[in-house]
C-alpha cells in the first residue's frame, strides 16, 4: 500500500518519464536533491510504482531499545525527573 506522498510522486514521475517535466523541476517540487530524484527515477524505471515505496516500511528501528531487555524500571523514571532539578 502506498502512502499519499508516494502516490503524488507517481503522478510527477509519469510527467518526468513523458519528458513534460524536467528532473530538476521534479526535485524542486519534492524538495529533494537532484541526485536523490535521479535515484527515485531509476527505481521507478526498474520496479515501476513499487520502486517509490520506502524500503524501511515495516522494519523496526535498529536503535530501538526493548523494555523487556533493558534495565528500565518505573522508579528509574522518577529518578530521572528528580535529577533534572539538581543544580550543578
Amino acid at each position: 500500500m502506498m502512502a499519499i506522498k508516494e502516490v503524488e510522486r507517481t503522478s510527477i514521475m509519469e510527467k518526468v518519464e513523458s519528458k513534460t517535466l524536467k528532473q530538476r523541476e521534479a526535485s524542486e517540487i519534492w524538495g529533494l536533491s537532484l541526485r536523490h530524484t535521479q535515484r527515485l527515477i531509476h527505481a521507478y524505471r526498474d520496479e515501476g510504482p513499487n520502486g517509490l515505496i520506502s524500503k524501511k516500511r515495516g522494519k523496526p528501528n535498529p536503535r530501538r531499545v526493548s523494555l523487556m531487555t533493558s534495565n528500565w524500571r518505573p522508579e528509574g523514571k522518577r529518578n530521572v525527573f528528580e535529577l533534572r532539578h539538581v543544580e550543578y
